[in-house]
């Protein structure tokens, strides 16, 4: 096999990888979903849909200020003088995403970051 072979199945690989990996979050994410009660079929999914748009719509609009909220934070206060620091929390926003999400991240980067290697091990 010529190093042209070499390059192109792994390519190839690459991508059927990536179809993989698709098929996989969207498995993850239908089982998500229908857990929640958000299925495709009938109209009590649909009411259901419609019931779960409205309240983000609420949600969405109802916007407070951060001291109002104070979500993620912890207040520390210094020795002498009255100073107060909000430090976030361990809960980042990678945190709080669902599990279809966290794993497509994570296989973007992942594919790309390798993608990118295997690259730079063949051309140079």
């Amino acid at each position: 096999m010529t190093s042209l072979g070499t390059y192109l199945l792994v390519c190839l690989a690459f991508v059927f990888f990536t179809i993989a990996e698709f098929a996989f979050v969207f498995l993850v994410h239908e089982n998500a979903m229908r857990k929640i009660g958000i299925t495709k079929e009938g109209s009590k999914s649909e009411e259901r849909i419609l019931i779960h748009k409205t309240q983000v719509q609420k949600n969405v609009g109802q916007v407070s200020p951060l001291e109002a909220m104070k979500l993620g934070l912890k207040e520390t206060g210094g020795t002498k003088r009255r100073q107060t620091i909000f430090l976030i929390n361990r809960a980042t926003f990678f945190g709080k995403l669902p599990l279809a999400r966290k794993i497509d991240c994570t296989a973007f980067v992942m594919y790309h970051f390798f993608y990118f290697l295997f690259n730079c091990i063949y051309w140079f």
